[in-house]
């Protein structure tokens, strides 16, 4: 059945990137200790469901959608192709505000063998969704401008007009992806008899990720285009985790991961003038990615059957990206140049998360389904979509005792 449903999500649309957390949304594969159950293996399966209508800022601060970098420069050779690439002549600056709707089927599955050591692999497809784009006129200090200041300023007035007709009446955009895909290797061992603890249970693996490939569907135009920050780099992420047991119902855990990369040579887009234009360019260059590493830490309270066949979760996430950097291997504008106005600032967001489990198993069957239900809510960040995600979740647990 799990096979089949695998499967099934592999011919839908979603994103996985070093546990599942990107610059899209925040993960709702909350990490937490694997039992050293000799034999255990572990089926789950999550439908997700992300929306953000807003985003944070370099400055931490809740901003349009579009606006994480700030305000883009109205150049005039957007709506006059005649104009040369590198010609930066402005009407004047604007923010770019919608709405960003994130569907995504994510599989996991867990082999435990013997002496502690176990299998997983997590894999994801993504389908992302950007609607109702519009500007916002600023000022050269970012102040919104009135109505009034606009049909006045008769040069920005009709370079609006012209923009959103051309780009904006019916430019919504959609992008489906497979991955990264994420396979480890791992350790756990579960220690006892302890005067203040029931238990101490502790894990760690290392693993491959693998970048998602993807088909992007650019509807009537392909110049206007909303980031996504995809992986585009092979990595290599190790993670810890420990768990500590209190009351016969209460668990303590935290998590930590980090996920080095390897340089990619691969095709980008890219911006080449002195210009803030993050969502707006045609220009492509064979270019090498070096990225910085992935992190991220949690810390969580953990209600285990406090009422019966029910388990709670609160937890704090918090994830960063460190900035990626452009080589290039062939005739281009200054590296300082397409390094300052691409998309290679570093990203962060901290979350609340909230997990309520049934747990149908038994003492007599240990095979009854888990459904969970999971919401995470991001409390800040910088220069990233604040996006809200609802998850549902089934699992189950297999294995046997002689």
């Amino acid at each position: 059945m799990f096979a089949r449903l695998f499967f099934i999500t592999l011919s839908l649309s979603s994103v996985c990137w070093s546990m599942s957390t990107t610059f899209l949304k925040p993960t709702t594969k909350f990490p937490t200790t694997r039992f050293a159950t000799q034999d255990l293996t572990t089926f789950e399966l999550q439908l997700i469901k992300a929306k953000a209508s807003s985003s944070y800022n370099q400055e931490s601060s809740e901003c349009p959608l579009l606006s994480f970098c700030g305000p883009e420069d109205l150049l005039y050779r957007f709506i006059d192709p005649t104009l040369p690439s590198n010609n930066t002549n402005k009407a004047g600056q604007a923010l770019f505000d919608g709405e960003l709707h994130t569907h995504e089927y994510r599989f996991i599955f867990d082999k435990n063998f013997t002496h502690g050591l176990f299998f997983s692999f997590e894999g994801s497809v993504v389908k992302a969704d950007f609607t109702k784009i519009k500007i916002i006129p600023v000022s050269e200090y970012g102040r919104c401008l009135t109505p009034n200041e606009i049909y006045n300023n008769q040069e920005l007035s009709t370079y609006i007009k012209s923009f959103e007709k051309k780009f904006l009446q019916t430019c919504d955009y959609s992008n489906s992806f497979l991955g990264p895909l994420f396979f480890s290797v791992g350790y756990a061992k579960n220690y006892q008899n302890f005067e203040d603890a029931d238990f101490i249970d502790i894990s760690c693996k290392i693993g491959l990720s693998i970048p998602e490939q993807n088909s992007n569907t650019y509807e009537n135009n392909s110049f206007f285009n909303p980031p996504l920050y995809q992986q585009k780099n092979i990595g290599f992420p190790l993670q810890c985790n420990v768990e500590a047991g209190f009351y016969e119902w209460l668990n303590i855990g935290a998590t930590g991961i980090i996920t080095p990369f390897i340089n990619k040579n691969t095709n980008i887009r890219i911006n080449s003038t002195e210009t803030n234009n993050i969502l707006m360019t045609t220009e492509c260059i064979n270019a090498c990615i070096q990225q910085q590493p992935f992190v991220y830490f949690n810390g969580y309270l953990a209600a285990e059957e406090l009422i019966p066949k029910i388990n709670f979760l609160l937890g704090f996430s918090y994830a960063h990206q460190f900035k990626r950097t452009y080589s290039f291997y062939e005739d281009a504008p200054s590296y300082e140049i397409l390094n300052k106005y691409n998309l290679t600032k570093p990203w962060s967001i901290g979350c609340v998360n909230i997990e309520i489990e049934f747990d149908g198993a038994t003492k007599r069957n240990h095979s009854h389904p888990r459904i969970k239900l999971i919401y995470v809510h991001p409390i800040t960040g910088t220069s990233i979509y604040k996006s809200k995600v609802f998850a549902g979740q089934c699992g189950i647990d297999i294995y046997y005792e002689f």
